[in-house]
């Protein structure tokens, strides 16, 4: 097809829809780059040359992700399409929308309990069916349940990926879990999945990021078990400014336990349904708090915080992650022998499951234990 023959110019669509969201050029490049899993934004007038351009990116699959970011037609997708199969919307096989929801528990189930990362590619392949879903909705309440859908699988997908240490990629799948939340106008799911964007923030150190984004959703949280997760993370990743700040350290210590245990009065309570798969009880709450008294140096308080739950959990990773914060904690108090020993615990189980960001907090705390006066010491030598 040449260009002449386009009748749908995609850069002119794409500049009129960008507007109408009220998007600014610079505003976009940094959705766009995010959508792509770039860690930058793109270059300004990268985006400016595709608002020119007739028919779009040569790659069929970034014309997709700005279709997708701007509600773009299908229609005009595929006149931009040299070669496309069309299926017949009354013979094609339809998603099967319960075997599609039954599936992602399962992968939220093996997540949990251990790695889901064997699973990305299928769960890709799943994303990829729901998308072409979509444009074949009869109707606003069933194009509402495929978005709703498409929304929790990038969200399973990004946690599985956080916990590989693919952030970039999580991020990716994230801010498409946010664009549609937003285009669900659905506050909920908007706050759920910046929960888990500051939580990935939280894990790479990225900590004014992590904040501003739990900041942001706790303006929006209206779900109780979504506030109460947001709380023990925003008092989490407090702790870590205030455990580097020399003025005001009272004080500031003070406003991360209470922000924490204002998130715990929600965890201690029941709850018959977890939609959003937070995991959020006592226990949550009790490893958040002995993390974050340990990022301010309160280590015999977070040692009894973690034996307050110790023998409750029926969780191999989370018991694995006491363990783990124990030797943190003790490696605080310059016991040096105990902090490493808890590390040898834990670090099998973290390797077993293959729990990649675990294990390299366990890598984190043996070059501390290098760097200390027991460097030498049988246990840390190991």
């Amino acid at each position: 097809m040449e260009a002449s023959d386009v009748t749908f110019h995609f850069g002119k669509e794409m500049k009129k829809r960008r507007l109408a969201k009220g998007w600014s050029k610079e505003e976009f490049a940094e959705l766009y780059a995010k959508a792509l899993g770039k860690p930058e934004p793109l270059n300004v007038k990268a985006i400016e040359a595709l608002e020119r351009s007739e028919v779009g990116p040569v790659s069929p699959n970034r014309r997709e992700i700005i279709a997708f970011l701007l509600d773009m037609p299908l229609a005009g997708m595929l006149l931009n399409e040299t070669s496309i199969f069309v299926p017949n919307i009354q013979t094609r096989k339809r998603l099967d929308i319960d075997e599609s929801m039954e599936a992602l528990k399962k992968y939220w189930e093996q997540h949990l309990k251990s790695t889901s990362a064997h699973l990305l590619d299928e769960i890709d392949d799943r994303i990829i069916d729901i998308e072409k879903e979509i444009p074949y909705a009869i109707n606003t309440q069933d194009r509402r349940v495929l978005q709703e859908i498409l929304y929790k699988y990038h969200i399973v997908i990004s946690c599985i990926l956080d916990g590989e240490y693919e952030h970039n990629k999580a991020i990716s799948h994230l801010t498409k879990a946010i664009v549609l939340s937003r285009k669900l106008k659905d506050e909920t799911l908007e706050s759920a999945a910046l929960y888990r964007l500051g939580n990935i923030y939280l894990v790479a150190g990225r900590i004014d990021n992590a904040i501003t984004t739990y900041s942001q959703a706790l303006h929006l949280a209206r779900d109780t078990q979504v506030n109460g997760a947001l709380l023990l993370k925003r008092g989490l990743a407090d702790s870590v400014l205030a455990g580097r700040t020399k003025e005001n350290r009272d004080r500031l210590n003070a406003q991360v336990v209470q922000t924490i245990e204002n998130g715990g009065e929600i965890a201690k309570q029941k709850f018959d349904y977890d939609e959003h798969f937070l995991k959020l009880n006592k226990e949550r709450y009790h490893l958040d708090k002995a993390a974050a008294l340990i990022n301010i140096g309160y280590y015999r308080e977070a040692i009894n915080e973690i034996f307050a739950i110790r023998q409750e959990s029926n969780s191999e990773c989370r018991n694995a992650y006491s363990t783990m914060l124990l030797g943190k904690a003790y490696f605080g108090l310059n016991n040096y022998t105990l902090a490493a020993s808890m590390a040898l615990d834990s670090l099998p189980v973290f390797k077993r499951i293959h729990s990649k960001v675990n294990v390299y907090r366990i890598a984190r705390l043996y070059r501390e234990l290098k760097e200390s006066p027991a460097a030498n010491k049988v246990e840390v030598a190991e």
